[in-house]
């Protein structure tokens, strides 16, 4: 847990599952803060099955730098929950908890498990205990939209109750196959290089959206590339003047018209594919389809030395009702530039 939440803050990016405070919400005499309610039934009601959570002591900027205040106040774990099951039900499933990062204290509320939705307030809040104006009303609930935090509407619970009832869990309906394949790139061709990628087929009667993200575990003897990185380290380190092609610096493959990233962390490299403004998921797939290349060609591990290449393929859709499909990968590797 402690990597998750490390990870969350080097990001720095909010999400539907990631929030960002600059300070506690205050559990003193006189003082409840109504608006941790709020927040926890906004982050439960949001579709996804994954672990959701709120950062406390650090608030990002426009440029996703993150600002750090450090904890003064302490409160426990138990105060928190007898507060929120005091107003909310059915019961929501969180955890509180302190967190040290590089020498600045923080705290953060994991909210998990949370698959009976809606989640409501069962009972009027009042702003404080020593005023009588109500904050929130019996019956008002939340949803996470986004970075935003919204009043749940009918189309929400419309939404709620049919998944609930009616709409079954599609993972079935997929499948994925990893492997390696050599780039069309002439720069990288030359020194048959390969790219990791992986196919995705959809074998059921009905389109699927979903984004991907990929894990690749570090070892000592592996590095991994993009292919704009090595392309660049090729044209630094390279003498032959075919290097130096510009035409040869672009694939001969369709790159799904997306952009991925490449993050370090501190035991695994994060590529993510990219979801275009416009667009609800990076990927959508027809019924009885198949997506080749998903990234692209986009990541080439490099190793001097035979290895298991480890990774994980996460694949996270509105379909998957039970929460992401998370996709272990071995497999023997070996490529000398």
């Amino acid at each position: 847990m402690i990597e998750i939440i490390n990870d969350i803050i080097e990001s720095g990016n909010e999400s539907y599952n990631v929030d960002f405070k600059r300070t506690q919400y205050p559990l003193v005499k006189g003082q409840k803060k109504p608006e941790l309610l709020k927040d926890l039934i906004a982050m439960a009601n949001h579709p996804s099955n994954d672990d959701k959570y709120i950062i406390i002591g650090a608030k990002p900027t426009k440029n996703n730098v993150l600002h750090f205040f450090d904890i003064e106040h302490t409160y426990d774990d138990a105060s928190y929950q007898q507060y929120v099951g005091s107003y909310v039900e059915p019961i929501l499933n969180f955890e509180y908890k302190y967190h040290n990062y590089k020498r600045h204290r923080l705290a953060y509320f994991r909210i998990f498990n949370n698959c009976d939705r809606p989640y409501l307030i069962k009972k009027n809040v009042l702003e404080n205990t020593s005023s009588s104006r109500i904050k929130f009303e019996m019956g008002a609930g939340f949803i996470r939209k986004g970075t935003s935090t919204k009043n749940i509407s009918r189309t929400d619970f419309d939404s709620i109750y049919r998944r609930k009832f009616i709409k079954r869990d599609r993972k079935s309906d997929i499948i994925i196959q990893p492997y390696f394949k050599s780039s069309n790139a002439n720069i990288l061709k030359q020194l048959d290089l390969k790219y990791f990628d992986f196919s995705i087929e959809n074998t059921s009667a009905e389109s699927i959206a979903f984004d991907v993200e990929v894990k690749v575990f570090k070892t000592e003897d592996l590095t991994v590339f993009s292919e704009h990185e090595l392309t660049t380290q090729i044209k630094k380190t390279s003498e032959p003047k075919s290097f130096y092609h510009a035409a040869s610096l672009s694939f001969d493959m369709d790159p799904h018209a997306f952009n991925y990233s490449k993050q370090e962390r501190k035991n695994y490299f994060l590529v993510s594919c990219n979801k275009l403004r416009n667009q609800s998921t990076a990927f959508e797939i027809p019924q009885n389809d198949i997506i080749e290349d998903v990234l692209g060609g986009y990541l080439y591990p490099i190793s001097t030395k035979k290895i298991l290449f480890e990774a994980e393929i996460i694949v996270r859709s509105d379909s998957f009702t039970d929460g992401p499909i998370i996709l272990p990968v071995e497999l023997e590797f070996i490529t000398k530039m």
